[in-house]
C-alpha cells in the first residue's frame, strides 16, 4: 500500500466515524445535510478552483453549523426568537395535529407548511430544519460565484465571500429557520438566470429557469410577489429589444400593463395570491400599502422609523417616495438608539453607504450592460421593500436579499482585480 493510499483510507476512516457519530447525535436528516452541503461545496468548480475560496467556503459553513448546534442545543441567539420560533411552532402545530399541509399557498403561510411537511416526513428537530437553511445558503454562494464568473472577472477573490457571509444580519437571518436564505438563493439564480435567458442566443432552458426561480421568489413574500411580476415583465422587454423587436413608445405602457395583469391573474387562479396581489387586481395597492405600513411596525414598535406614505394627492405622494427610500436605508437616526443591537444596524447601513459611494465614484468605468441590469434589479427590489417597511429590524432582514447584488456591482473597485475590459473600463 501506497503512502498516498493509506492517507486516503484514513482520511475516508475518519470521515465515516463522524459521520455516524453525528448520525448518532442528531439524526439521519441532520448527518444527510452536512454531507449533501459539503459534497457541494467540494464538488462546485467555482469553489474549488482556488485554494483560498474552498477554505473560505469551508469556514463560513463551520461557523454556520457552530450558530445552529449553540441555537438548537443550547441557547437562542439573537434574532432567532419571535418570527423564527414562531414558524417552526407553527410548522410542528401542523404536521402534528393532523392538519391538511397546503403548499399550494403564498408567504408565511408557504413557509409554514414547508416546515410542516419537513416536519411531518423528515425530521422535526430544529437542528435539521436549520441545516435546510445551511444548505440553501451555501447555494446561494454557488450562485454568487456564477455571476461573478458570468461578469468576466477572471479573479474571484475570497473577500467578497466573507463580505457576503458575515454581514450580521446576512449571518443570523440565513442560519436559523426564516425565509430569509430562501429568498437571498433564490434572488441570485433568478438574476443569474435573467442575465443568461436574456441574450439573444440563449437557450430556452434558461428562459424557463429564470420563470421558475423567480415565481418561486415571489410567492414567498407579499413584496416579492409584486418584484417578481416586475422582474417577468422587465425581462420580457429587454429580450425583444435583443432580438430586434421594435417596441412603438405608445404601446409598451399598455403592453406591460396588460402583461403584468396577466401574470397576476394567472397566479390568482392557481392559487397563489396574497392580500397584495387582490388590491394590485381591484387597484387599491396604494391604500393597502398605506394601510400596511400604519400597521406592520406595532410588532416591534422599538424599531419604527415612520415615514408617512401618502396617497391623498398626487403632490404628498411623490414627496413621501423618495423620503420612504431615505429611511429604509438610513435609519436608527442617531436619536434613535435604544439598543446595543441598533449600532449593528448602523453598521450595516455605513457599508452599504460605501458600497454606493464606491459605485457613484467608478460609474462612468461601468460600461457592461449586465453589470447595469444588475443594479436596476437591486434598486426595484430595495424600492419595493422600502414602501412596506417601517422599522429598522425588519429593514435588516429585507436589505439582505438584495445586499449581493450590490456587493457584486462595487467589488471590482474594492480590490484591483482583473477583469475584462469589456465589462469595466
Amino acid at each position: 500500500m501506497t503512502k498516498k493510499r493509506i492517507q486516503i483510507s484514513l482520511a475516508l476512516l475518519i470521515s465515516l466515524c463522524i459521520l455516524i457519530y453525528v448520525i448518532y447525535v442528531f439524526g439521519w436528516l441532520s448527518a444527510l445535510l452536512i454531507t449533501l452541503s459539503f459534497i457541494l461545496i467540494i464538488t462546485d468548480k467555482n469553489i474549488q478552483s482556488n485554494l483560498n475560496i474552498l477554505i473560505t467556503v469551508i469556514f463560513v459553513f463551520m461557523v454556520k453549523i457552530t450558530l445552529s448546534i449553540t441555537n438548537s442545543f443550547f441557547f437562542t441567539i439573537y434574532g432567532a426568537d419571535k418570527d423564527a420560533t414562531g414558524f417552526f411552532r407553527n410548522g410542528k402545530t401542523i404536521a402534528n395535529n393532523n392538519i391538511d399541509i397546503e403548499l399550494i399557498n403564498t408567504g408565511s403561510n408557504l413557509f409554514e407548511n414547508y416546515l410542516a411537511l419537513i416536519s411531518r416526513y423528515l425530521s422535526d428537530s430544529q437542528f435539521s430544519v436549520e441545516l435546510l437553511s445551511i444548505l440553501t445558503f451555501i447555494i446561494g454562494i454557488k450562485y454568487l460565484l456564477k455571476i461573478i464568473k458570468h461578469l468576466g472577472y477572471n479573479k474571484i477573490n475570497s473577500m467578497i465571500i466573507l463580505l457576503f457571509s458575515f454581514l450580521p444580519s446576512m449571518l443570523v437571518y440565513t442560519n436559523i429557520t426564516m425565509r430569509e436564505p430562501y429568498e437571498v438563493t433564490l434572488f441570485l439564480m433568478s438574476t443569474y438566470y435573467f442575465l443568461k435567458g436574456y441574450k439573444k442566443d440563449s437557450s430556452l432552458f434558461n428562459i424557463i429557469l429564470f420563470i421558475l426561480t423567480t415565481l418561486l421568489l415571489g410567492i414567498l413574500h407579499n413584496g416579492l410577489l409584486l418584484f417578481s411580476i416586475i422582474l417577468i415583465a422587465l425581462f420580457g422587454y429587454i429580450k425583444m429589444k435583443e432580438l430586434g423587436i421594435k417596441i412603438n413608445t405608445f404601446i409598451l405602457l399598455p403592453v406591460a400593463i396588460l402583461i403584468f395583469y396577466t401574470l397576476l391573474i394567472t397566479l390568482e387562479l392557481i392559487g397563489f395570491s396574497t392580500v397584495a396581489s387582490n388590491a394590485l387586481l381591484k387597484g387599491d395597492i396604494l391604500t393597502y400599502t398605506e394601510d400596511f405600513r400604519e400597521t406592520g411596525g406595532l410588532v416591534d414598535a422599538r424599531a419604527v422609523y415612520g415615514g408617512d406614505f401618502s396617497t391623498d394627492n398626487i403632490l404628498l405622494f411623490l414627496i413621501s417616495l423618495p423620503l420612504l427610500f431615505f429611511y429604509y436605508f438610513v435609519a436608527p437616526f442617531p436619536w434613535q438608539i435604544s439598543s446595543p443591537v441598533d449600532f449593528i444596524s448602523i453598521l450595516e447601513n455605513v457599508i452599504r453607504f460605501y458600497l454606493f459611494y464606491i459605485i457613484y465614484k467608478n460609474w462612468k468605468k461601468i460600461i457592461n450592460k449586465d453589470v447595469k441590469i444588475i443594479l436596476i434589479l437591486f434598486l426595484i427590489l430595495e424600492f419595493i421593500w422600502a414602501m412596506g417597511t417601517l422599522n429598522w429590524g425588519t429593514a435588516a432582514r429585507h436589505h439582505i436579499v438584495a445586499f449581493p447584488l450590490l456587493l457584486i456591482v462595487s467589488y471590482p473597485f474594492l480590490r484591483k482585480i482583473t477583469i475584462r475590459n469589456d465589462f469595466y473600463n
